[in-house]
């Protein structure tokens, strides 16, 4: 896990916001035989309560094969200053955000497969 900060950029308002982004690795372990190919991962990042959380699907071509391991770069971000644009005044959150992340695809037999975990982004030990 490696952990950065970027100014929150929004085409047309003043960047007064800050987002901090994780960079880690999910791996995956298959051990029944049956290898699966991944087209897709949906996330969610739930950050605090009270607030809404979206899901966002993006595409996935990489295979787990049969008792084997696959390793899954990933990168989230998530608010640590709400701009003044999106509130109406800047504010600082200290948020303890959780990833949920849905791996989908097919295994070598045809069937559809769902793998979902959840866990902690400030709780993945740093490289």
């Amino acid at each position: 896990m490696t952990t950065s900060e970027r100014p929150a950029t929004y085409i047309g308002y003043k960047s007064d916001g800050r987002v901090k982004v994780y960079r880690y690795v999910v791996v995956l372990e298959e051990n029944s035989g049956v290898g699966v190919n991944f087209g897709q991962v949906e996330t969610t990042i739930l950050a605090r309560p009270g607030t809404r959380p979206t899901s966002r699907t993006q595409g996935l071509s990489s295979r787990l094969p049969a008792n084997g391991h696959l390793r899954i770069p990933m990168a989230d971000s998530t608010w640590l200053v709400v701009p003044q644009w999106f509130e109406g005044a800047a504010r600082t959150l200290n948020d303890d955000p959780v990833a949920r992340k849905v791996f989908k695809g097919l295994n070598d037999s045809g069937e559809p497969v769902k793998i979902a975990i959840e866990f902690h982004l400030e709780s993945i030990p740093p490289r």
